[in-house]
């Protein structure tokens, strides 16, 4: 709650960190939190719709079809301006290998059974 709480004062503050940051690094982190925050808008706003009493089963779901319409919106246009700007600062920056493997678990033992004992 806290998020929603303080949503105005964080856009304001991302809003400076992109305007003032000069390495590309940090305006992208502030690009990803703010998309992430357009987002917390939209299901605020369905949360609040939805947590009403009064509200009558039809109407939900069409406040829940318009969400889904509006996050493929967000999720149409804004990904690929996002996956854009993190291959050009991956190419800025001479990084190759974007993906990489997350290795083994420290604590991921083998499959062993007893019958491997003997």
């Amino acid at each position: 709650m806290y998020v929603i709480s303080l949503y105005p004062v964080i856009c304001e503050v991302l809003d400076k960190i992109g305007e003032v940051s000069a390495c590309s690094y940090g305006r992208l982190k502030a690009d990803v939190v703010g998309n992430a925050l357009e987002i917390f808008g939209v299901t605020k706003y369905l949360n609040n719709v939805l947590q009403r009493k009064d509200q009558d089963v039809v109407n939900a779901m069409s406040f829940v079809t318009l969400t889904k319409q509006h996050l493929q919106k967000i999720r149409d246009n804004r990904c690929e301006l996002l996956l854009s700007s993190i291959i050009a600062f991956c190419e800025t920056n001479s990084i190759e290998n974007v993906y990489v493997s997350r290795g083994r678990k420290k604590r991921d033992k083998l499959n062993t059974t007893n019958f491997h004992n003997f």
